[in-house]
């Protein structure tokens, strides 16, 4: 199958290797995604895993199918960009979830999911993205073929939970510097 791959960066990369190694054509991009774009490249899927655009409505009016998205969240909850960071500081559950895109952000049904738990005092938020990184792609791995085939029926995601957008991260920092492997719990401890 041809999917576009829509990436940022390059814990990505290696979700990408895993679908070629399984037959799949990968076309990777990084760039704002356009319906003249989509009429050139002519995937069959679209899938978007740490992609740093937000898809217009044009865009997944135009797919035949539904594009799907990869993200370290358990939605509803920490919807939009930091989710890591977010599900910690505000106690919220954590997991990854995958999910079909829609007009809003980290808004569409909901594929499959997973919640997942951390000890704090033996994490930092390095060490902890990266296991979410792990679980998202053994989950969309493990159910690859239903996914793209669109064999799974999504669920509507609850309207409430959470949303965070990059600024609030930038300022949070300017207030409480901090190195992404500093604990947990000892960041929380210093500025909660």
């Amino acid at each position: 199958m041809k999917i576009l791959f829509l990436y940022h960066n390059e814990q990505a990369k290696e979700l990408a290797k895993q679908l070629e190694s399984k037959g799949h054509i990968l076309i990777l991009w990084k760039e704002r995604l356009s319906v003249e774009n989509l009429e050139t490249l002519c995937p069959e899927r679209v899938l978007s895993y740490t992609y740093r655009y937000i898809i217009s409505n044009e865009v997944i009016g135009f797919c035949k199918y539904p594009i799907i998205n990869l993200h370290i969240s358990y939605l509803p909850w920490n919807r939009g960009a930091d989710p890591n960071f977010w599900n910690f500081m505000e106690n919220t559950p954590k997991g990854v979830t995958i999910h079909q895109i829609d007009g809003g952000i980290d808004t569409g049904k909901i594929i499959l999911q997973k919640e997942l738990f951390f000890d704090e005092e033996k994490e930092t938020f390095a060490s902890s993205y990266q296991k979410l990184n792990e679980e998202i792609m053994s989950l969309f791995l493990g159910n690859v073929e239903n996914i793209l085939a669109n064999a799974i029926r999504g669920v509507e995601t609850s309207s409430k939970g959470s949303y965070h957008n990059k600024k609030e991260l930038m300022e949070f920092r300017k207030k409480h510097p901090f190195s992404w492997e500093e604990g947990i719990a000892d960041l929380k401890r210093s500025v909660l």
